[in-house]
C-alpha cells in the first residue's frame, strides 16, 4: 500500500546495498519508473540524513546473518 492508499503489486529482489544511509542485504521492490534509483524507507539499520559515523558506533552484520534473517520472514 502506498502513502496515498493505492494498493499495487511489484516484483521483489534481494540486493546488496552500500550507501551512506544503509549497508547490507535487503529485499527491495522493483518499480519501472521510480523518482530515484534507490529509495530507502523504514528498514532496520537505515540511517537518517543527519547521520555521521562519528556520532554512532555501527555494528556490521555479516551477509550470512542478514540472509538468514530475510529467509525467516
Amino acid at each position: 500500500m502506498l502513502i496515498d492508499g493505492v494498493v499495487k503489486r511489484y516484483p521483489t529482489a534481494v540486493v546488496e546495498l552500500d550507501t551512506p544511509y544503509y549497508t547490507g542485504i535487503t529485499k527491495v521492490l522493483c518499480v519501472e519508473t521510480p523518482v530515484q534509483d534507490i529509495i530507502i524507507g523504514n528498514i532496520p539499520g537505515a540511517r537518517g540524513t543527519d547521520y555521521t559515523e562519528h556520532d554512532h558506533d555501527l555494528k556490521r552484520v555479516s551477509d550470512t546473518q542478514m540472509m538468514s534473517k530475510l529467509h525467516k520472514r
